[in-house]
């Protein structure tokens, strides 16, 4: 369930909602989460704060209340985008040892269209944790971890809704504990489309090529 509003003479919306689901997967939470999202918009800018809470996240038999929390920002203009979300992570009790973990992550991304048609991206993810170990308490649990990746690529607009997506990605995991670093190579070539049935690609330069 969402419920939002927005003042256009402000600029000033919000976003609260109830959920026990992870994107279109229910999870086996013990309880209902909490989410809420301000944001307010300054010309065609716009910065938010993002705000979820769950008493027991996850379930089981084993409580564990959950935190995130964090600002994000969307800066535009005609040719240059700057996108950026960062999220601080709390857990009380992940493992069921009665030891709680912070986590932070969040990423920036850039958009610059070259032409009307062509778009290039540049986009850094990264998330870490601080030092976890519930060996103390019962457990056999020791992370520390850092991951990051970065991504260039750029977007085609060949038809009105449908464009040709080229991505290239370096990333690397970083085991703090262990000193163990996993490097990694990822492309991606993929067509992308949107509203298929209510505008099939091609319709709409059919008809103007067709208007006499």
């Amino acid at each position: 369930m969402d419920l939002s509003a927005l003042r256009p003479e402000s600029g000033f919306g919000w976003n609260v909602g109830v959920t026990n689901g992870s994107n279109n997967r229910l999870d086996n939470t013990a309880s209902k989460d909490l989410y809420v999202h301000a944001s307010q918009s300054l010309g065609l800018h716009r910065v938010g704060l993002l705000v979820f809470y769950s008493p027991d996240i996850v379930g089981a038999g084993v409580q564990d209340r959950a935190l995130r929390l964090g600002p994000d920002v969307d800066f535009y203009t005609r040719q240059f985008r700057l996108l950026g979300q960062f999220l601080t992570g709390y857990e009380s009790n992940p493992t069921g040892h009665v030891q709680a973990l912070w986590y932070y992550g969040g990423f920036l991304e850039a958009n610059y269209r070259l032409t009307t048609t062509l778009l290039s991206l540049l986009r850094v993810d990264y998330a870490w944790t601080a030092r976890f170990d519930d060996t103390m308490h019962g457990g056999d649990t020791r992370e520390q971890r850092r991951l990051w990746e970065v991504t260039g690529g750029w977007q085609w607009s060949i038809l009105e809704n449908v464009k040709a997506v080229a991505e290239v990605t370096y990333g690397e995991n970083h085991e703090a504990v262990g000193d163990q670093t996993v490097k990694t190579w990822a492309g991606t070539l993929r067509l992308v489309t949107a509203f298929w049935s209510l505008s099939p690609p091609g319709l709409h330069e059919w008809m103007e090529h067709g208007t006499p």
